[in-house]
This record gives C-alpha cells, structure tokens and sequence, in this order.
C-alpha cells in the first residue's frame, strides 16, 4: 500500500506540474469554434456560429482549435461555462495523453434547461487562460402568424439517374431505387439561423432517417426502397423547423413485384437482320475479329400475369469472366400481351475484348431473372495458308 501511495502522489505531481506555468507562447493561437453538429461523413463541424436558438434534443458544441497541443506529453485544459450572470454553470475537465489536437465540450440547448442571454466559454490550459468565446443563445422559436408553406414533391430515383416527379402515394419497393422528397422552405425574417431537420418514420412511429438543415431554402432528402431495408406497410415524412413540425406526408410501400412466373428466353448470333428482323445462326462460340459483334436476342413473358404495372424496367448486362459488368443496356417498356422481345450487342474487336468466359444477365426491377453464358476465342490465325494469284488478259 506505501508503495501504491507512492506511485499515485508521483504521478499527480507530473501531470499537474504546469498547474503554475503560464501559457506557453506556440499556444497563443488557439481558438474556440462554436458549432451544433459534427458531419457523420467527415466528422467536420457544421452550423458554426455565435448565436444558438433553444431547442429540444439539441446541443451547442465547442471545440479548441491548435496544431500546437502537446502530442508527446499529458496535459490538462479546462472547458469552463459561464451564464448571463456570470457564474460558472459547468465546468469539463480533459487530460490528453494521446496527443488530440481538437478537445471538445458540449451543453444542452434545451429550453428547460438554459435562459436566453449573452454567454461565454473559458478554456484553460492548466490553471492559465487559453481562450475566451462570448456567445448568445436566443429563446425559442414561436411562430408568431400561421406560416404558409407548399406541399412537399416526391420524386422517383431510379438506375441513377434523373429523378421522375410523382403524385403517387404508394411505392413498389424495389433496388437501387430511392423515394425523394423535395421542399421549398418559407422565407422568414430575423436575425435567427433556421434549422430545419427531416425524419422518415415507420408505421410504428419509430425514426428510420433523419436529415439536417442550416438556412436551406431548398431542402432535399431521400429513402431507399430497397427490399432489404424496407417491409411494406405506412410510412411518414415530417419536416420540422426547429422541433416544430412544419409539414408531413405519409405514403405506402408495396411488395416488390412477383416475378416467379417471368418465362425467358436467351439466345446469341453473329447477326441481325433488323428489316427483316431474321437472325442467323445460333452459337455460343465467337472469334475475336474486327467488324465482328454478338447479337443477343431476349425475350421476356409474364406468363401468369403477376406484374401489376404497365412499364418493365429491364436490363441486358454483359460482363466478362470476372463478374465485372463492363456494358449494360436499359429499358423502360410497356409490354405487349405481357410480353417483351429486347436486343443488344457488343463489339468483337481486339481493341475491347479478350478471349475468355463471357455472360449476359437480364435483369427486371433490378432483380436477376435469367442469364446466360457464351465464350470468346482468339482471333483466327491465317498461318499456314497459302494463296495463289494469277495474272492473265
């Protein structure tokens, strides 16, 4: 134990020697950064400012920004915060031994909690000042008139590309598809930086997603749709401004289409005739060669008409004996008797392809529902033949 008290007594003494030092000068530049929120994909802070409003769930952080903080030795910082009054409401202590270069602190921003009114933050560096922050947070947001504002958009993100602008209510859910929403915010005057946020709730009422806004005047938020992700029943959307809810809309998510009864069918040529729309013969072999192609020729039925829609998405993928799509053609086609006839066609040169396995996958809302595979040989060598010319008149 006289050992043990030993150990403990030399070990405060060492970390707490520079209680009495004054800031050393490579400190002087510290600086403290007041902000709401960190980025989750970045980790940066975002809503940096000096003026915070008051509101539920919601924090005021504070970082000390240095490159100068020891990174080869402990030290000790003091976040100290002090009210309108003057006095210290809360104090947070960091002892570093490992060389971070961002200390931080955190208060809440409930209403309950704190008062409007002028604030500061002090950061000491042992017991000597390092920084000093004056900050205001201001009351709540009470809405002081009934504010107007237009309906949110949704819109359908599919394959990547452009969004589609809907009026429908109820979504199929599918891959690589996303339900996007689309809301101009009102203007409003003050000195206020307004904070808006976006939840996606299930039918149980539990948060999926939510999304954060600072002085957006446009804000844009989306929900994949992906079987994985998602079960079919009732879902909302609500837009808050502050924690008050601003606008909502609720909408349905539906099965994902049955493709069980989809019958296929596959088959490669070297050409097409499109006029006459006559194929010549039928291989699973190709030579490379210039002026050379594979032609596929698909065709698709819902034999026990289970797709209840009027448009297929479709997609003809080629890849090579990696796996590695390298050329995919896509449809988006109303079938006929529930029923689709598709083509497409890759290039034999020797400037893109190589001998190997080669397959063609098709694909119907973005689910696999048929495939096949083919191979692509060398070119064909001409050694060893002899040709003979004669000359006459």
């Amino acid at each position: 134990m006289k050992y043990f008290a030993y150990i403990l007594i030399w070990g405060s003494i060492a970390l707490f020697t520079g209680a009495c030092q004054s800031v050393p000068g490579h400190l002087k530049d510290a600086e403290v950064i007041l902000y709401r929120r960190k980025n989750p994909q970045t980790g940066k802070p975002t809503g940096i400012s000096e003026s915070f409003t008051l509101m539920k769930e919601a924090y005021l952080h504070a970082r000390l920004s240095t490159d100068s903080l020891p990174r080869t030795k402990a030290y000790q910082l003091h976040f100290q915060w002090i009210n309108p009054d003057g006095e210290s409401f809360y104090t947070k202590e960091v002892i570093d031994t490992a060389g971070h270069t961002a200390p931080e602190s955190a208060i809440s921003l409930n209403p309950g909690t704190r008062t409007p009114g002028k604030y500061r933050l002090r950061v000491y560096y042992y017991r000597e000042l390092l920084a000093e922050k004056s900050f205001e947070l201001l009351s709540a947001w009470e809405p002081g008139k009934e504010i107007s504002v237009q309906a949110p958009d949704f819109y359908i993100s599919s394959y990547g590309g452009q969004p589609v602008k809907t009026r429908d209510s109820s979504f199929v859910l599918m891959k690589k598809t996303k339900l996007l929403m689309k809301f101009k915010t009102p203007v409003l005057d003050g000195k206020r930086q307004w904070i808006y946020h976006v939840d996606w709730k299930d039918e149980t009422g539990r948060l999926i997603s939510r999304k954060h806004f600072e002085g957006d005047s446009i804000l844009s938020s989306s929900l994949p749709l992906s079987p994985i992700l998602r079960s079919p029943g009732q879902y909302t959307m609500e837009i808050y401004l502050f924690d008050r809810l601003l606008a909502t809309k609720n909408f349905r998510l539906l099965p994902p289409y049955d493709l069980s009864g989809v019958e296929t069918g596959i088959s490669f040529c070297p050409y097409y005739d499109k006029k006459n729309k006559r194929k010549t013969e039928f291989r699973n072999t190709y030579n490379i060669g210039q002026k050379t192609a594979v032609n596929a020729c698909v065709r698709l039925t819902d034999k026990n008409h289970r797709i209840k829609t009027g448009e297929w998405l479709v997609e003809l993928k080629w890849t090579d004996g990696t796996g590695k799509s390298f050329y995919t053609k896509k449809y988006n086609l109303k079938p006929k008797n529930h029923s689709a006839y598709l083509r497409s066609k890759i290039s034999l040169s020797p400037e893109k392809r190589t001998p190997g396995e080669y397959s063609l996958q098709v694909l119907m809302f973005h689910e696999t529902v048929a495939s096949k595979a083919f191979r692509i040989l060398p070119p064909v060598s001409l050694k060893g033949i002899r040709t003979k010319v004669s000359l006459y008149t």
